[in-house]
């Protein structure tokens, strides 16, 4: 079954710096999956942080104009990969506890 995955921008820590006024220094982060149209199916929510380097003067966003979907490309692409691998086995792991502990049939056959 398919899986859908969600990235969301939980909250953003700034910091003060010269020339870069409220900076976004930490990105609070959740990943979540689940099987794609259950809507009572198994859900693996992921959340965590992730550090910025000091921002650059020079190439500085106001705190103001930033959107969830440039916040979220801020995340390395080596690091959502790892992520999301990591929520999919966790989703695939609790799915075959469930299975194990659930089933159908007819007691008599």
């Amino acid at each position: 079954m398919a899986k859908e995955h969600n990235w969301k921008v939980e909250s953003c820590d700034y910091i003060n710096k010269e020339g870069c006024p409220k900076a976004v220094s930490v990105i609070h982060w959740s990943f979540i999956t689940k099987d794609e149209g259950v809507e009572d199916g198994p859900t693996i929510r992921t959340i965590g942080t992730h550090s910025l380097e000091d921002p650059d003067p020079n190439d500085f966003s106001d705190y103001a104009d930033l959107t969830e979907e440039t916040v979220l490309g801020w995340l390395p692409v080596e690091f959502t990969a790892e992520q999301e691998a990591n929520a999919l086995a966790r989703h695939d792991t609790k799915l075959a506890a469930i299975a194990a502990d659930a089933g159908t049939g007819l007691p008599w056959e």
